[in-house]
């Protein structure tokens, strides 16, 4: 779940001298904190995230479950101009905000995940902290794999990424999102795989997008999607409920992107005509 765009924040502060004398500082308004200039802005349900020209990644929104990564108890960072600094020293090169978690790749292809970690979306079995009496990080931590991988995509309850085309997934796989038919742990009694798992049947993907409990990829100009159709947001008609295997879908022409939000999914295909389906 993602959105990419450039933002430049910037604030002017006027300096009105006074009629009876030179203006001090005790006169002069408060600074107010420039906001740095962000790339690669994504946003979640209720948080945004953003990298700087330089890799450093900030966030603000809600922090209730500790998706802004800044090792904070703080409930709240309203507005673009509350943004924190995420707590870590990696510069990362992409990011990507979830419903509740947080994604982002290092320049060497390591996943770095924070917030919340009920059904092993962060790649960790175990984290630190306690968010409102679930699991979560606060900070970052690196998912548990030697993988390295070139894009990610944090989902609802699970997270996916791309490593030289090959699709792998982790976290909640009770409707088959994974792309695994089989979960080889349970997170508070739902089927999960807290480990990285190889999505099966495709072998080069060129686009992932981790949805709500779906996930969808572009490979060789066709969308795939599987996991949840309760609400035909796998594109496939009403048949199939859900799927663990990738499963085709029909366009007019060849798809360059995909993004699987919520319980709805959208392709923007070659001459820029956008299809959608399933739900809002």
């Amino acid at each position: 779940m993602s959105h990419r765009l450039t933002i430049a924040v910037s604030v002017l502060i006027a300096v009105i001298p006074r009629e009876n004398g030179p203006v001090t500082n005790r006169d002069r308004p408060p600074l107010k904190r420039i906001a740095p200039a962000l790339m690669a802005v994504t946003s979640g349900t209720e948080h945004g995230c953003g990298l700087d020209p330089d890799g450093r990644a900030y966030c603000w929104g809600s922090n209730r479950l500790g998706q802004l990564g800044d090792d904070s108890d703080a409930p709240d960072r309203s507005g673009i101009r509350g943004m924190v600094a995420v707590a870590s020293r990696e510069k990362f090169i992409a990011i990507s905000a979830g419903a509740n978690h947080t994604c982002a790749l290092t320049r060497a292809g390591a996943a770095h995940c924070w917030g919340l970690n009920l059904t092993g979306e962060l790649g960790q079995a175990i984290v630190a902290n306690e968010c409102g009496g679930f699991a979560c990080s606060r900070r970052p931590v690196r998912v548990e794999t030697g993988i390295r991988f070139d894009t990610i995509s944090a989902g609802f309850g699970h997270t996916c990424a791309l490593s030289h085309g090959r699709a792998f997934c982790w976290g909640r796989n009770d409707r088959g999102q994974l792309g695994a038919s089989r979960s080889d742990d349970s997170c508070d009694g739902i089927g999960c795989n807290i480990s990285p798992v190889r999505v099966a049947g495709i072998d080069r993907f060129t686009w992932i997008s981790a949805g709500g409990d779906h996930t969808c990829g572009v490979a060789d100009g066709v969308a795939y999607c599987w996991g949840s159709n309760e609400y035909g947001q796998l594109g496939v008609g009403a048949v199939v409920r859900s799927s663990p295997r990738p499963l085709p879908v029909s366009t007019s022409e060849r798809v360059v992107s995909v993004e699987a939000r919520g319980i709805r999914t959208c392709v923007t295909m070659t001459g820029g005509a956008r299809s959608c389906w399933g739900s809002e």
